[in-house]
């Protein structure tokens, strides 16, 4: 039976260091020594971190974020239990106005476009799009990689913000959307 007191959540490296560390092919004294850990403790400073005995501070977590190429929020994972994570998702439904639908048998989040939700329904539309990379012919499974874990990158291809007034936000969008619908859609030839 999961934990349901009311302990204060916790942020964990742990996991996502070993997680980026291994997806590069370093060991443990590679990456130390290239955050700037000396060849004695470089090995034995990341194993801690891994094994949660130790927790890296800000400054680590940014040297490590720039060796894996990654936004350091995305080595921050909080460390909830079911239930936290449920009141998480309570919080948002009241703050950013999202449903909840249920369609072929699976549960959607459905976020509307409203004042309080259009920067959350323009960044969902962002990821949505660039999670069909992971359904191209060739799966571009490293380009959607590289676009979430370094998020909120200036370079990602679509317009800084959704802006409800501007024909060239929200269209600019919807045709790369299209495009890539159409691409999926054709008949496979030959």
């Amino acid at each position: 039976m999961e934990n349901t007191n009311n302990a204060s959540i916790r942020w964990t490296y742990s996991e996502r260091i070993r997680f980026f560390r291994k997806m590069l092919g370093m060991t443990q004294k590679e990456l130390g020594l290239a955050i700037g850990f000396s060849e004695n403790t470089a090995d034995i400073r990341i194993a801690q971190y891994e094994s949660r005995e130790r927790t890296p501070g800000q400054d680590t977590i940014d040297r490590m974020a720039a060796v894996f190429s990654i936004s350091p929020m995305a080595l921050m994972v909080p460390d909830w239990t079911m239930n936290q994570t449920m009141h998480v998702l309570f919080a948002l439904e009241d703050r950013l106005n999202f449903e909840l639908e249920i369609h072929d048998e699976s549960i959607h989040l459905v976020f509307n476009q409203s004042e309080t939700s259009s920067g959350v329904f323009y960044r969902m539309l962002c990821w949505m799009l660039k999670s069909t990379l992971k359904r191209e012919p060739v799966p571009a499974i490293d380009l959607y990689d590289a676009w979430r874990y370094r998020y909120p990158a200036k370079n990602n291809n679509y317009p800084e913000k959704y802006d409800p007034e501007s024909e060239e936000s929200f269209d600019r969008v919807a045709k790369i959307a299209l495009e890539r619908r159409k691409r999926n859609w054709q008949e496979p030839q030959g």
